[in-house]
């Protein structure tokens, strides 16, 4: 029984709507190719995502997954979570960072976190 990575739940349009907006915040590398993209959040097989080449840090990253899940853009079980954004992401030690971002009260940090607020906001 394999496990399955984020499957995107809206239209399909909202999706490359995120993908356009993550690039020109520059949150994902311009280089990035929309078709893995969206094969990354397609609930595939774990082990076969070719992790999204984020640009932006590691926390900032992880409170754009926690926010799609929290807004059921994605679904995934709770428990499985960090593991889903490890493979997604390429990011290790996905709850002590997300632990670091909970404490934030930095500014630049805000910044961030108000850039995605807005592009989920939007979608």
């Amino acid at each position: 029984n394999a496990e399955l990575g984020f499957q995107w739940q809206p239209n399909i349009k909202r999706l490359s709507k995120l993908f356009l907006e993550l690039q020109r915040n520059t949150l994902i590398d311009k280089e990035s190719d929309y078709e893995s993209f969206k094969n990354a959040l397609n609930g595939i097989i774990l082990t076969e995502i070719e992790p999204i080449n984020f640009i932006c840090t590691n926390t900032l990253t992880i409170y754009l997954f926690d926010q799609l899940y929290l807004n059921k853009f994605i679904n995934g079980k709770m428990l499985k979570r960090d593991k889903t954004i490890q493979q997604t992401t390429g990011i290790k030690n996905v709850a002590q960072k997300r632990a670091g971002y909970e404490n934030y009260s930095n500014t630049e940090a805000a910044k961030g976190f108000d850039i995605v607020d807005n592009i989920i906001n939007d979608l």
